[in-house]
């Protein structure tokens, strides 16, 4: 008679459970489940073997499976995952479009540029203005698509020449020089009007409105205000002083005391404060846990100052504090590497301002001295502003010079740090030139003239140049001294320095347009060749001041003075060498990016601009090394002659006399090029302008597919 599982127990050998040695549902028997102790799920177990107990498996004491609930996904990340769905659509299009490229010999070559569609929404549809950002560059390049096929085409012939041509074979990094530049024009072309959040830190308005959101604790803030008010210059205060912001204290009472209800300008003011006061002390400061303290706090405010900018009215008075407020918001957003939030913000500002009548010498003169004297400030300072983004991002100004009959200068009486120095008027006139610059040889009106014209206006505004480069020496060489007599605080003299870089960097563009003397090898003219040389030079030193900095002063300067205008002088250099394969300007070259390593751990941005260098650095050095080594070969000619029309089509300069239309190969399809392109010296200016800027325009992009320091050859000794 079998015993019942009732009966099993010790003196029974162990086996495989009645399920069977393959059974996938066997589990641990009742007793040891009960008593909480390791089941080895023989049957019967070892367990109740030596206890001489019944070893059954019935499911007594397991907890009954509950039924899963869906994990809810905030909208945040399901817009990240839809932005990784676009991403992977556009490698898969990019692929086909690569299938479709290799073609058999008798097939027609279509060239096949994706560019993804308008019509596309956002799954992630949210109704918040600063949910969006309006695609900090979508206009950077004034909607230049004809750029960008050019540029895809020029790719084509580059792709097409490398393999027709023995340089291929002895050059086989050339091949990865042809990706890397295929791939910024696959970003030129396929960049979306859409590149997400405009204020990522935003957070959500609370019940009650701005004043509920958390703030930095007093206890921290209150340090710093006693020192700021012992007469310490620093790099807080001298912001505060561009917006005609006297006592910065009472605004903090304003906001941690208030007996009334406070504007929300006021709140912005004070946490764009906090926000560069703690991120300085964080630079300044030697001790680890305060500095991760000061980071800390310095987030919150910067977040605060995120949540009243996203949620800007779309009219506001003509207040003091209200275009202080914008004036901050647009200094943040220049420091933080979105151009067109900066315009968007300087440009309501602008509209306050004339709406108000700040820049009406009627409507000053009935109003207190203090006031006019405030008004005029921030009337100057958003003017100034309003020129320097118009060269960055190729649009006419906001205000026009004829509309303006107050005095043309800064009055600083009364604020210490810039009464005295005469760099404030030296800040104006470069502004000033910034705009004649923009408007007289780079807007699409001076692009259409004459090139004799154009030449005669470089030459003008060259006078103007040297007058300013020898009065913003005198300048600097003053505010240092002044500097040094009121004890400022060491970040001062960087950001001045890097003025200087700016500076020539603005002169580069003039020089730019002025033709080279007959019989140069260069199209630049010497005096642009050597602005470029020494702009290269001030910013080695300036970086060397740098290092021992924290990553926010890197941002200041890399945004503020590499960022905020195309820097023009790493364009002529790099062009230049394409022409005269000059090894001193190439060593130069890498020099330059070598530097910007020192400031890749400013931001995303600044590492972005230093791959870009990266690559055309890359490139210059294949070039240089290609068209050296085999400069006699005759069968290179016509790679020599595709790798100049390509670089013509980025904008980059071609050589004299060489025509765009005369490299097109007969095979090219469907693909017609646009008349008179590298036709003219004119035409030439305007490619190599909006190509140095369109190049600005791809630090928004993902370059993470692009990787320029996993193929350059050692460089030779003779090129250092």
């Amino acid at each position: 008679m079998q015993n019942s599982p009732q009966n099993v127990g010790a003196g029974m050998p162990g086996g495989p459970a009645p399920g069977g040695p393959e059974d996938p549902n066997k589990r641990a028997c009742d007793q040891c489940r009960m008593r909480k102790v390791r089941c080895d799920k023989d049957w019967p177990c070892s367990n109740c073997r030596a206890a001489n107990r019944a070893c059954t498996s019935t499911g007594i004491g397991q907890r009954p499976k509950e039924a899963r609930q869906r994990v809810l996904i905030s909208s945040q990340y399901e817009r990240k995952i839809d932005q990784l769905e676009s991403r992977l659509a556009n490698i898969e299009q990019l692929l086909k479009t690569l299938v479709a490229r290799d073609l058999g010999p008798g097939e027609p070559a279509r060239l096949q540029v994706y560019v993804p569609s308008p019509d596309v929404p956002d799954s992630g549809t949210v109704t918040s203005m600063g949910d969006f950002d309006s695609g900090d560059e979508e206009t950077a390049d004034g909607g230049d698509s004809g750029l960008i096929s050019q540029t895809a085409i020029a790719s084509e012939f580059l792709a097409h020449a490398v393999h027709r041509t023995s340089l291929h074979d002895a050059h086989p990094s050339v091949d990865a020089a042809v990706t890397n530049l295929r791939q910024l024009v696959q970003l030129q072309g396929s960049r979306s009007t859409n590149n997400g959040p405009r204020f990522p830190r935003q957070l959500p308005l609370p019940p009650g409105g701005l004043c509920k959101l958390p703030m930095p604790p007093i206890e921290a803030v209150v340090p710093l205000l006693k020192a700021l008010n012992s007469g310490t210059a620093s790099f807080f205060a001298f912001g505060m002083t561009l917006v005609g912001i006297e006592d910065f204290s009472s605004l903090c009472r304003m906001i941690y005391f208030p007996t009334e209800d406070f504007p929300q300008a006021i709140f912005a003011i004070v946490n764009a404060g906090l926000f560069d006061l703690f991120m300085e002390e964080c630079c300044l400061s030697d001790d680890v846990e305060k500095r991760d303290k000061y980071e800390a706090y310095a987030k919150m405010a910067r977040a605060n100052l995120e949540t009243y900018l996203a949620n800007l009215p779309m009219f506001l008075s003509a207040r003091i504090e209200n275009v202080q407020a914008l004036l901050l918001g647009t200094q943040y957003a220049i420091d933080v590497t979105r151009p067109s939030v900066a315009w968007h913000l300087n440009s309501i500002a602008a509209q306050l301002c004339q709406t108000g009548g700040f820049h009406r010498a009627d409507v000053a003169s009935t109003e207190s001295a203090r006031t006019k004297q405030i008004k005029g400030i921030l009337f100057w300072q958003v003017y100034s502003w309003d020129r320097g983004l118009s060269l960055r991002m190729g649009r006419a100004s906001v205000i026009n010079d004829g509309d303006i009959t107050i005095p043309r200068q800064f009055d600083f009486s009364g604020f210490p740090l810039l009464e005295k120095p005469t760099t404030p008027k030296f800040w104006l006139e470069r502004a000033t030139l910034q705009g004649q610059i923009y408007i007289q040889l780079y807007s699409p009106a001076a692009l259409a003239v004459h090139p004799s014209e154009l030449g005669r206006r470089a030459e003008e505004l060259a006078v103007e140049c040297r007058r300013l480069a020898v009065e913003g020496k005198k300048a600097q060489q003053e505010a240092f001294a002044y500097l040094k007599q009121i004890n400022s605080s060491e970040l001062v003299d960087v950001f001045v320095q890097g003025d200087e870089v700016q500076f020539l960097a603005t002169l580069t563009l003039v020089y730019r347009a002025i033709p080279a003397p007959p019989g140069s090898p260069s199209r630049f003219s010497n005096e642009c060749l050597e602005t470029a040389r020494q702009t290269m030079r001030r910013h080695k030193e300036t970086v060397a001041l740098l290092k021992k900095y924290g990553a926010y002063m890197k941002s200041i300067y890399v945004h503020r003075n590499l960022m905020l205008a195309p820097f023009a002088p790493f364009f002529v250099l790099f062009c230049h060498i394409v022409e005269t394969l000059s090894g001193d300007d190439l060593g130069m070259l890498q020099e330059f990016v070598a530097s910007l390593d020192v400031l890749r751990d400013a931001s995303e941005t600044a590492e972005k601009l230093c791959r870009i260098f990266q690559v055309f650095r890359d490139v210059a050095m294949v070039y240089v090394e290609a068209k050296s080594q085999r400069r006699d070969d005759q069968n290179d000619v016509p790679m020599g002659n595709q790798l100049d029309a390509y670089l013509s089509q980025l904008g980059f300069m071609p050589m004299e006399g060489q025509s765009m239309p005369q490299a097109v190969p007969p095979t090219t399809g469907d693909v017609l090029m646009p008349p008179g392109v590298g036709s003219g010296p004119t035409t030439q200016m305007e490619a190599w302008f909006l190509g140095s800027r369109s190049m600005f325009g791809l630090l928004e992009e993902d370059l993470g597919q692009i990787d320029p320091m996993g193929w350059m050859p050692p460089p030779s000794s003779g090129t250092m």
